[in-house]
């Protein structure tokens, strides 16, 4: 986050913040996603709805900030490629998705769980 400066992310956070509430409200009054969030015939939705509220919008402007930033980091540095050996930070899976939009060859190693001793 070193190339993204404290008051440019707090003027995405303000501009987007209203866009991505409008957007969770929209999923919200949809009622195909209420009625389609059930477990052993059980709606999940009032479990649910509280935590799209307020897991979403913050989920979405953290990602939006690690996004900003790669793509800022990516352009200052300018790799010739790019070699990420984990995805489980978001920092890391959004450099590796900003460098191959920018077309700078880069490799991701997506992490396995399942696969360490």
């Amino acid at each position: 986050m070193d190339y993204l400066p404290q008051a440019t992310a707090a003027r995405l956070v303000r501009r987007f913040r209203p866009l991505f509430r409008r957007a969770l409200r929209r999923a919200e009054r949809n009622p195909n996603l209420a009625e389609g969030v059930t477990w052993r015939g059980v709606s999940l939705w009032p479990v649910l709805r509280p935590f799209l509220a307020a897991s979403g919008e913050s989920s979405l402007l953290t990602a939006l900030l690690a996004q900003e930033a790669a793509f800022r980091a990516v352009r200052a540095i300018r790799p010739d490629a790019l070699v990420i050996t984990s995805d489980r930070r978001l920092a890391e899976r959004a450099t590796a998705f900003v460098a191959r939009s920018l077309g700078i060859p880069s490799l991701l190693f997506f992490g396995n769980p399942s696969s360490s001793a």
